[in-house]
């Protein structure tokens, strides 16, 4: 069996869907709750999965500290431009995520 091998273009798509959610629940719920939470422990998470790609560069420090200040200021967008700024140095290419509908509600089948 092969290893699957997940690069920075990978992590960018990631980091996109996590920016359209972060949208979606900035125009829903102002303030935040429990969604706000899950969603900021997303992106810490995500944080911690670059690692491996993104390491390497001098800048990874700065921008993962900085990311991780933003979600302590419970500021998403500011940590995602962070991630998405590091991983474009990483040589990740932008990508269109795919939709959320197919995830969002399939237990209505």
């Amino acid at each position: 069996m092969g290893v699957i091998k997940i690069e920075a273009s990978d992590y960018l798509v990631l980091a996109s869907v996590l920016r359209r959610r972060t949208i979606e629940s900035l125009s829903t719920t102002r303030g935040g709750g429990g969604d706000r939470s899950a969603l900021l422990s997303e992106i810490t998470q995500l944080i911690k999965l670059i690692e491996p790609v993104a390491s390497h560069d001098k800048y990874f420090h700065t921008h993962t500290e900085l990311a991780q200040m933003m979600i302590s200021a419970d500021d998403p967008m500011s940590a995602l431009d962070h991630i998405v700024a590091l991983l474009a140095r990483c040589g990740a290419v932008p990508t269109q995520p795919p939709p959320l509908s197919p995830f969002v509600g399939s237990d209505s089948e």
